[in-house]
C-alpha cells in the first residue's frame, strides 16, 4: 500500500475511534501529532491512545504500538493510561494494555475501598446455653 493510502487508512481509523468514544467522552477528538508530538492519536479521554490499522497485525506490531504509547506518555509526563487500539482489515478493533495498567485503570475508575465506618465486623453467633 502506498504511503498516502496507508496514511488515509490510519486517519479513517482514528476518526472511527473518535466517533465510537464520543458516547462516553464527548470531548474526544483526533490529536494533532504532526503539529504537536505531545498529542496522542485520540485526545479528550483518560487514555493515551495509539491507533494502528494493519492488513495483518502481529503480536510484535501490537506490542510496538503499546510501547509507543507508553514511551511517548513517559517522554511528555502524560499521566493517562497508555493503550494501543489495533485493527486488522475486516476485523473488529482490539485494545491492548499491560496488566499493570489494566489494574491501575480498575483502581482509578471502578474500585472504591470501603470506608472504615461501612465495614461490619463479622462475629460468630453467641453460643446458646443448653439447660
Amino acid at each position: 500500500m502506498s504511503g498516502t493510502r496507508s496514511r488515509n487508512k490510519g486517519a479513517r481509523f482514528e476518526r472511527l475511534l473518535v466517533t465510537a468514544l464520543k458516547a462516553c467522552f464527548p470531548d474526544a477528538h483526533r490529536g494533532q501529532q504532526a503539529h504537536n508530538p505531545r498529542h496522542a492519536d485520540v485526545e479528550g479521554t483518560p487514555f493515551r491512545i495509539e491507533a494502528k490499522h494493519y492488513a495483518k497485525p502481529t503480536y510484535k506490531t501490537m506490542q510496538d504500538a503499546l510501547a509507543q504509547a507508553e514511551e511517548n506518555g513517559a517522554r511528555f509526563e502524560d499521566e493517562r493510561i497508555p493503550v494501543a487500539v489495533v485493527k486488522q482489515d475486516g476485523k473488529p478493533p482490539m485494545v491492548m494494555l499491560t496488566l499493570r495498567r489494566f489494574i491501575q485503570m480498575i483502581e482509578r475508575h471502578f474500585y472504591a475501598p470501603p470506608e472504615v465506618a461501612d465495614v461490619i465486623p463479622i462475629r460468630p453467633p453467641a453460643e446458646e446455653k443448653h439447660e
